[in-house]
């Protein structure tokens, strides 16, 4: 009797055991599908069930259900189930989908079993558990195994199982959660090499495929058109209609080149009314006339603008590779000269373009000159933009104002702006004038401005700023750099080279910023996935809670982590600490007692992070230590040693009751807001709940083993 005791024991610990084991692979899984296949086959190969599926219900037709993985046969019997088995089988997967509790299912004859009992051992039972799989804490599918047996089973088995369906909601959190930051990177990645206004390509990535095109022409023995693009009749509508209106025609005719272009085609706007286009693939001249004369068709239609219709015409500026046979950059300044040319001569052309290589000889009647290049950083870019400096404290006062204007009709931005008090606001205000000003340094290099502009990035990736927030506001920043340059006295020469230099610094602004933030995400993420290895090694709870806090004070913008749980009078104690020492010892300062969070209603500290958080046992967040009424009771305290914001996460058992609070503090305004940010720390309370629910579990199953092993000794001595 207590050999058979010890067996069952140590036959379901090694299932414990084997199951916990694939949490590795679980989060290592590349897709959805290959998750649910690893653990329903490795349920069948632990040799205690003969069938493991995970079933979806069907809410709309009772009758139907979707199988999402199977193990071994499990398909090919389903596939045989009949109309009736499908239904009772559909119902019973609804049921337990939609609860938060597994199901058992015992019944001899229950369409659940009866399907699988051949593949039993003969007079043996089976028992069937049905366990629900919640994704981002909403009801999702239902894992489905029959355990055969011949005798009782211990409940042991169905914890096991309760907790694997744990484990796997927690992993297709964790499969969005690297998918979201993908797209996230790819999403960021985008916007770095594309114009904001119109969502053509950048200057940036124009350098990137320029070389490319290049040497595509060179390989297949054809000729690249470099086209530089040019609005004539821009100007005028801008200033009888606004920049606005402006916008829209850039927009409208940015579409029409891109439906005209061909796919192996590229068209990237250069800044303000100038486009430049790659034409790949032209191997006679009259396969670019064709290409021109139809471009030219598409473009001079009229354009519906929101205050009436116009036409506008266009001067093009071509230079063909490799007859032109230069470098990327002087392939752009000699189609940019073609361009000069066609411009000038826009009362007696006959055509709206010109070539490079035809205006070098007897088609001019002097030596063309060249306008060089001016590069957005160094000594010729400096002595354009000195031309601004003259009144730029007045200039950026007035452009921070607009841009608060406009900035007061986006939502995101209106959310983060409200977890400021008056004095943050102000020094907000004061560092954007500040940034602008160094945006128009004239002794600014591109290493420091990199730099600058990626800590930026961080402060907006910690507050929750999201690339098309950022987006809108670089595009502020280029509608109100071309507003200041209207009211230069400029040449259009000087006009033409200061738009593009502030063009080129505010892509650049933009894709540091962006790629900040991708870095400050991708840390995060970084930091979870060390955090599940810390909770799959063998560590103490007291060793697991140590160095859990070290790692999560990695995390950017985390700046103290403590573990606590309440007392019998509901005051937390805490337990586990890493870098709150300094707000401990404000709290005493300010208050003369160190406050706790508190569980009691008519308490102000019972409104905090950490007391909700144990209170509803769900993650519960302050975004702001200086306006959130929440945090009123620590207000002065924080503020004093870089406090902004806190998050608590509830530790919970494993029937989901709070054991304790893990809360984690922030030195930025909104860091635990953004939906990444809250959805990481949704994945580190179920990895360290597992965490603790292992701890206990081990250490019941080794007790019970040791001591079953004593009576046996005993018993046969």
């Amino acid at each position: 009797m207590f050999d058979r005791l010890v067996e069952r024991l140590e036959r379901q610990h090694a299932l414990l055991q084997s199951l916990l084991g694939q949490i590795g692979v679980l989060i290592s899984a590349t897709d959805e599908q290959e998750l649910l296949h690893v653990v329903c086959t490795q349920l069948l190969a632990s040799g205690l069930f003969i069938s493991a599926w995970v079933g979806q219900a069907n809410t709309q037709n009772p009758e139907q259900f979707t199988v999402l993985a199977s193990g071994g046969d499990g398909q090919r019997v389903l596939d045989q189930l009949s109309p009736a088995q499908s239904h009772a089988l559909n119902v019973q997967v609804s049921r337990a989908q939609f609860l938060d509790q597994p199901t058992i299912d015992e019944t001899p004859d229950s369409p659940l079993t009866t399907a699988w009992q051949t593949f039993a051992p003969e007079g043996w039972k089976c028992t069937t558990f049905l366990i629900p799989i919640h994704r981002h804490n909403v009801p999702w599918a239902a894992l489905i195994v029959i355990a055969p047996h011949e005798d009782a089973l211990e409940t042991l088995l169905g914890d096991t199982l309760k907790r694997l369906g744990e484990l796997l909601g927690n992993a297709l959190a964790q499969f969005d959660l690297r998918q979201r930051l993908q797209d996230e990177h790819e999403q960021s990645a985008y916007l770095a090499h594309h114009d904001a206004l119109t969502g053509l390509a950048n200057r940036h990535f124009l350098g990137e495929e320029l070389p490319k095109a290049m040497a595509r022409a060179r390989r297949n023995k054809q000729s690249l058109a470099v086209v530089m693009l040019d609005l004539d009749e821009f100007k005028p509508v801008n200033d009888r209609w606004g920049h606005a209106v402006g916008d829209v025609l850039l927009k409208t005719l940015s579409q029409r080149l891109s439906h005209a272009l061909r796919e192996t085609d590229l068209a990237a706007r250069q800044g303000g009314d100038e486009f430049i286009l790659l034409i790949e693939g032209i191997e006679r001249k009259k396969q670019l006339t064709l290409t021109l004369e139809r471009l030219n068709q598409i473009l001079d239609e009229p354009y519906a603008l929101p205050k009436g219709h116009v036409r506008v015409q266009t001067s093009m500026g071509i230079t063909l590779f490799p007859q032109d046979d230069g470098e990327p950059e002087q392939l752009i300044r000699h189609a940019d000269a073609a361009l000069y040319v066609c411009k000038n001569k826009k009362r007696e052309r006959k055509k709206n373009w010109c070539l490079w290589n035809e205006h070098t000889t007897s088609d001019l009647d002097a030596p063309l000159n060249i306008e060089p290049h001016t590069p957005s950083y160094g000594a010729a870019a400096g002595v354009l933009l000195e031309t601004l400096n003259t009144n730029i404290r007045a200039l950026t006062d007035e452009f921070i104002t607009y841009f608060y204007q406009e900035i007061a009709i986006d939502p995101e931005s209106i959310a983060i702006l409200q977890w400021l008090d008056s004095s943050e606001y102000t020094h907000l205000k004061q560092h954007q004038a500040e940034h602008l000003r160094q945006l128009l340094d004239p002794e600014l290099t591109e290493a420091t401005h990199r730099a600058n502009a990626r800590r930026v990035g961080e402060i907006h990736a910690f507050i929750g700023l999201s690339a098309s927030s950022l987006v809108r506001a670089i595009t502020v920043y280029l509608h109100q750099f071309n507003k200041l340059l209207t009211t230069q006295r400029l040449s259009a020469t000087e006009h033409s080279r200061l738009e593009l230099i502030l063009t080129e610094r505010l892509s650049i602004e933009l894709s540091e910023q962006l790629e900040a933030e991708q870095s400050v995400n991708s840390r995060y993420q970084k930091i979870l996935s060390d955090v599940d290895k810390l909770g799959r090694q063998t560590l103490s709870w007291q060793e697991f809670n140590e160095q859990l806090l070290v790692k999560l004070c990695e995390c950017p913008g985390v700046c103290g982590a403590w573990i606590g749980s309440p007392n019998p009078e509901g005051v937390f104690i805490v337990n586990f600490k890493h870098k709150v020492e300094p707000f401990i010892e404000a709290i005493h300062h300010h208050y003369g007692e160190l406050r706790m969070p508190n569980l009691s209603s008519d308490r102000p500290e019972f409104l905090g992070a950490t007391a909700r958080a144990f209170r509803f046992g769900q993650i519960h967040s302050t975004d702001s230590f200086s306006t959130n009424q929440a945090a009123s009771a620590w207000r002065e305290a924080a503020q004093s040693v870089g406090i902004r914001s806190s998050i608590g996460i509830p530790i919970l058992d494993d029937q989901r009751r709070p054991l304790a609070v893990l809360t984690l503090y922030g030195a930025y305004p909104g860091l635990f807001e953004a939906a990444f940010r809250q959805s990481i720390c949704q994945q580190l309370g179920f990895i360290i709940s597992q965490a603790w629910q292992q701890v206990s579990s081990n250490h019941t199953i080794s007790i019970s083993t040791q001591e079953l092993d004593h009576w046996r000794q005993a018993f046969y001595t």
